[in-house]
């Protein structure tokens, strides 16, 4: 399957929010934007999203190591879920965190993509590259 640039996605797991999506080769996990987060002491985690609270069963976190574009390290939780990409289901792992300062509120990485054969063409969806640069 072919994605764009950009893509609208649904996650089940946050009662099927859907969010503009960036697809992000240079990242390795995708990531969605959520409120708060706690990692609670059974291992589990808690998420808030605007009114809702969603809990995360231990077995589907792994804690990981994330380096920002600009060298910043730290660790979250990265979240096995459901992403849904144009009307089809796949489960992947989705770290969780403040994207709010961010101008999508999602992105989906290398992984997602590899391991489900997805191919980027960046004219598909080009209309929402909001950077101000457009190409001739």
């Amino acid at each position: 399957m072919t994605v764009g640039a950009f893509e609208y996605i649904k996650l089940p797991a946050f009662g099927n929010v859907e969010y503009l999506a960036k697809i992000d080769t240079g990242a390795y996990h995708g990531a969605v934007h959520v409120d708060k987060f706690a990692v609670n002491d059974d291992d589990s985690v808690t998420v808030w999203l605007g009114n809702q609270t969603y809990k995360f069963a231990p077995e589907k976190i792994k804690k990981t190591k994330i380096t920002s574009s600009g060298g910043h390290v730290s660790f979250r939780p990265v979240v096995q879920m459901s992403v849904v990409v144009q009307g089809v289901a796949y489960q992947t792992w989705i770290g969780l965190t403040s994207r709010q300062k961010m101008k999508f509120p999602a992105l989906l990485g290398r992984y997602f993509l590899r391991e489900n054969n997805f191919l980027v063409d960046v004219k598909i969806n080009s209309g929402y590259d909001v950077d101000g640069r457009r190409s001739q």
